[in-house]
């Protein structure tokens, strides 16, 4: 008899030894696919993380420049950088939409703000735009793989591809001379900037 309930309970011992590792190799399959998904998420992000827009300032009575930076090593398209438009702009223009259609890796692309101009296929003509300051209120593009991309305020988010169409602007500008320059710290997260 004694050799029954001592083999009872081996097997009831057994069983809750079986059920603690059952329990384990759940935590942990269910922390791996959840490391995974992590992984997954930031390979998707790895580029869009690496490209960025801000306007530089004006130094003393000069215009400030739009900077378009990749520092990815693969190229970024249809660019779109929505921009506020401050002091000095004139003209019906309060924001509008700087169009790129690509941007080579390891680039930064300037663009002075005197130099823009309307579009001449917008509803302005091919008026000039001359604010002395500016702020990026919005920067689209799409990555290697397709995703479109939303940079604004320090946030990153993915977006519908059309999204970048459906923004209320004053205008479609494009650039007057482009300073094209390699870009330092390729391959170096963005950041907020």
């Amino acid at each position: 008899m004694a050799g029954a309930g001592a083999a009872a309970i081996a097997a009831i011992v057994g069983l809750w030894f079986q059920a603690v590792a059952t329990y384990w190799s759940q935590q942990t399959a269910r922390d791996q696919l959840t490391q995974s998904r992590e992984n997954s998420e930031r390979e998707v992000r790895a580029q869009a993380s690496r490209v960025t827009a801000w306007v530089e300032d004006p130094v003393g009575d000069g215009i400030g420049k739009v900077h378009l930076l990749n520092r990815s090593p693969d190229p970024v398209q249809q660019i779109a950088v929505v921009l506020i438009l401050g002091e000095g702009a004139g003209g019906p223009f309060s924001s509008v939409m700087l169009r790129r259609n690509d941007l080579g890796p390891c680039t930064e692309a300037t663009y002075p703000l005197g130099e823009l101009r309307a579009s001449p296929y917008s509803s302005f003509g091919h008026k000039p735009v001359t604010p002395r300051r500016s702020m990026v209120d919005g920067f689209y593009f799409v990555d290697r793989a397709g995703h479109a991309w939303k940079r604004d305020s320090g946030t990153l988010q993915e977006v519908e591809f059309m999204a970048f169409y459906d923004e209320s602007v004053d205008g479609v500008v494009v650039g007057g001379s482009v300073e094209k320059e390699r870009a330092d710290l390729c391959g170096i997260d963005a950041g907020g900037r």
